[in-house]
Order: structure tokens, then C-alpha cells, then sequence
């Protein structure tokens, strides 16, 4: 049954036109993203998907494109890890944990804000994160 949902997930992104994805996004996911969408008072099988969703995030890594699927720091789509992982510190302070890959792209460069001024070694991390970014661009 777990394979089986984690399947519907991968159809939900791989299919976006299909009439029965435009079904569930009217009714479910409200100008959101499956993985923003809430399970709350939905059905059972959406409330399933949603259950397994981190099994389809832990074996799957995104491809960059307009990136508005894919958050920031929650998802694996610069390194092998998310980057909550990879950069712990910077993670704590930032202002919008749940933020997408394409809100941090902000006028052909990457910004992110943070909650408070970054000491020394905090920003000496940014920089690398930023050098890291420096071969993305959406």
C-alpha cells in the first residue's frame, strides 16, 4: 500500500496537466503545491499520500527548474541532503523555513533572510552556500 501511494505522489508531479491531477488540485490543494497542501478533512487517500509523503522525499532528490514545487532548506536539490542538514546553523536563523527554491531566487540572484545579522563564522557559511548556489539559476 506505501508503494502504492508514493507512486500517486510521482504521478502528481509527473502529470500536472492530466484531468484527474486538475480534479484533485481544485479540490485539495488551493493555489498550493501537493507537498504545501494541507490533508486536513480531505480524504483518506489524500490524507494517505500525505502520510508518506517524507518516504518520497527521502529517496527522490529534485531537478532544478522554476523550482516553485521544491522548498529551500525541507528538500534535496543541491546536495544529497536537504540543505536544513547540510547548513544546521544557517537553518535556525532563518526567517521562512518553508520557503521555495524559486522564493529565494529573487531578481536573477539568490536572496535569503535571515532574523538577525549574521556574526563572522555565520556569514563565512552563507558564503559557501552562496558559492554552492552561484551554479544554479531557475
Amino acid at each position: 500500500m506505501i508503494a502504492f501511494l508514493v507512486k500517486w505522489i510521482w504521478k502528481i508531479l509527473q502529470e500536472p496537466d492530466s484531468l484527474w491531477f486538475q480534479l484533485f488540485k481544485g479540490k485539495y490543494m488551493n493555489g498550493v503545491n501537493f507537498f504545501f497542501s494541507k490533508s486536513k478533512g480531505a480524504s483518506q487517500f489524500w490524507q494517505g499520500l500525505h502520510r508518506v509523503k517524507h518516504l518520497f522525499k527521502c529517496g527522490g532528490t529534485f531537478k532544478v527548474g522554476n523550482d516553485k514545487n521544491c522548498r529551500f532548506w525541507q528538500d534535496s536539490w543541491l546536495n544529497d541532503v536537504p540543505l536544513k542538514i547540510y547548513y544546521e546553523d544557517l537553518y535556525k536563523m532563518v526567517k521562512n523555513a518553508e520557503c521555495s527554491v524559486a522564493e529565494c531566487w529573487v531578481e536573477q540572484d539568490w536572496f535569503i533572510d535571515f532574523r538577525r545579522s549574521l556574526s563572522s563564522i555565520e556569514f563565512q557559511r552563507w558564503t559557501l552556500l552562496y558559492d554552492e548556489l552561484q551554479h544554479i539559476s531557475l
